[in-house]
């Protein structure tokens, strides 16, 4: 993850996985542009592994589940640091 002594990471989704959550922590920035709330670190859920942490742990923890729908992308805003995420969730029929 980028931002103050940030890092690439990679972590492969095989094809038998389906993405159903995202965890992670908000904290404040560091470094330049310090004080800013950001995305500091963040968990990829699957339904067989969890992909993560990436980036530093600290600050508050959130996680968002989803139980319906099938994960079909990520939207954001993301510039020196990750300011949001969200998910694209298509509807599955039942």
């Amino acid at each position: 993850m980028g931002g103050w002594n940030g890092g690439e990471n990679v972590s492969e989704v095989k094809r038998d996985e389906e993405i159903n959550g995202i965890s992670g922590t908000v904290a404040l920035s560091r470094g330049t542009y310090a004080g800013l709330t950001v995305v500091s670190s963040i968990s990829f859920m699957t339904n067989k592994k969890t992909h993560g942490p990436f980036g530093d742990v600290r600050g508050t923890p959130f996680t968002v589940p989803w139980n319906a729908g099938s994960f079909a992308g990520f939207y954001g805003l993301a510039g020196y640091y990750i300011d949001s995420i969200g998910v694209y969730l298509k509807a599955t029929n039942y």
